[in-house]
C-alpha cells in the first residue's frame, strides 16, 4: 500500500521561500534535505505560488582574476578573426591577380606548376 504525503500550505510556501531566499542551492536541493520524495513537488510547488521563473536561473560567481582573463582572451580571439580575414582578404587578391596574369600570358595553372617543380616563389 503507497502512502501519499499531503503537505500543509504553510509548509509548501516555507519551502519555496527558503529556495528563492538562496538557502538550498536550487529546489532539488531543499527537496532533499526535507526528504521530500516527489520528484518535480517543489517544482510545482514553485511555478504554483508564482517562482517559476526562477527555476531557469543560473548563477556563476568569477574572481576578479577570471573575469580578466575572459577579457583578455576575447580580445585576443577578436584580434585573431581579425588578422584571419586580412589573410583571407589578401589570398583572394592573389587569386585573382593569378588569374588575369594567367589569362594574359595565356598559360594554364597546370603549366606554372609544372615549371615550379615544388619551388616557391620569392615573396
Amino acid at each position: 500500500m503507497n502512502l501519499r504525503m499531503v503537505y500543509t500550505d504553510d509548509f509548501r510556501r516555507m519551502i519555496v521561500q527558503e529556495v528563492v531566499d538562496g538557502k538550498w542551492t536550487g529546489y532539488c536541493h531543499a527537496q532533499r534535505v526535507y526528504g521530500i520524495k516527489g520528484a518535480l513537488t517543489v517544482k510545482n510547488w514553485m511555478v504554483r505560488y508564482g517562482y517559476g521563473h526562477l527555476l531557469e536561473r543560473i548563477v556563476v560567481m568569477k574572481s576578479n582574476e577570471e573575469v580578466n582573463e575572459v577579457k583578455k582572451l576575447t580580445a585576443e580571439v577578436k584580434r585573431l578573426k581579425e588578422s584571419l580575414a586580412d589573410v583571407y582578404l589578401d589570398l583572394q587578391i592573389e587569386k585573382q591577380v593569378s588569374l588575369i596574369l594567367l589569362k594574359e600570358t595565356g598559360r594554364t595553372r597546370e603549366d606554372v606548376k609544372k615549371n615550379m617543380h615544388g619551388k616557391l616563389p620569392m615573396a
